[in-house]
């Protein structure tokens, strides 16, 4: 825990002994294996009379304490140790105000960190001052195709955007400027944080397909068979009808048991 001048001394030599200070950490004081006269036990360096004797000499140290002040927001630690995980947030704006980003002394962020109004970081060894700062909100233009919700919203206003409804077709999704689909939702939430266009994407409607009733495929079998036969019929219905077997099979089920 620290250096000594000397590895050896004779008996009643001082000697000078100094602690290296781990961070975050702070010295107590020197203990030892014998009792030692110091120039002071507590100064991390420090001087002490050579017993006859070997003799082992411990630096001990504690967690420092740091303090953490935050201006126009809270925090989660007003004082903290060294790689504490400390939240701050920022409070909420006044009417027509944004929160724009913290300063701060005693630690470096990046400024993607910085921009946000709730922040959570890893206490330095040092004490650490946050500050929130705001600005006016800003206008930005939404602009909507193909729904109803375009406008002009200020900053951080909730805005729903409602798709239209087309005959024939069927709604996908919102497609944004950058042409991401941002949601599948007919009616789309979001909150304004800049200039936005959204784009409602649809496809064709499935046709439904369209097949001849029971009573009418009975009524086909009948008379083709009493033209030409069941094998005659047969190869009308498939040449001509475009039906499946599946139905020709019905129908001659149909047929026979009308007759019965």
């Amino acid at each position: 825990g620290g250096t000594v001048d000397k590895a050896k001394a004779k008996y009643g030599e001082t000697v000078t002994i100094t602690a290296t200070v781990p961070t975050g950490k702070k010295f107590v004081e020197w203990t030892s294996s014998t009792v030692l006269v110091y120039a002071d036990k507590t100064n991390v360096t420090t001087t002490f009379t050579m017993p006859a004797g070997d003799v082992t000499v411990v630096a001990t140290f504690e967690d420092e304490m740091y303090r953490v002040d935050v201006t126009n927001g809270t925090t989660t630690h007003n004082m903290a140790t060294y790689q504490t995980e400390v939240t701050v947030k920022a409070n909420e704006p006044d009417t027509d105000m944004y929160f724009d980003k913290w300063e701060v002394t005693g630690i470096t962020l990046s400024d993607e960190d910085l921009a946000k109004s709730t922040l959570t970081f890893q206490m330095p060894a040092g004490n650490v001052s946050f500050k929130a700062t705001y600005r006016n909100a800003e206008n930005f233009v939404v602009t909507v195709t193909g729904g109803t919700g375009a406008g002009t919203y200020k900053e951080g206003d909730e805005v729903t955007v409602t798709a239209e409804d087309i005959e024939g077709k069927v709604f996908k999704g919102w497609k944004d400027e950058s042409g991401e689909i941002v949601s599948t939702e007919k009616s789309y939430t979001f909150n304004v944080t800049g200039e936005k266009t959204l784009t409602a994407v649809y496809e064709d409607a499935p046709v439904a397909k369209k097949g001849l009733s029971g009573g009418a495929i009975a009524g086909i079998v009948i008379g083709s068979v009493a033209v030409a036969g069941i094998g005659g019929f047969a190869i009308f219905w498939f040449a001509v009808k475009k039906k499946s077997f599946a139905d020709l099979i019905a129908a001659i089920k149909a047929l026979f048991t009308k007759k019965k």
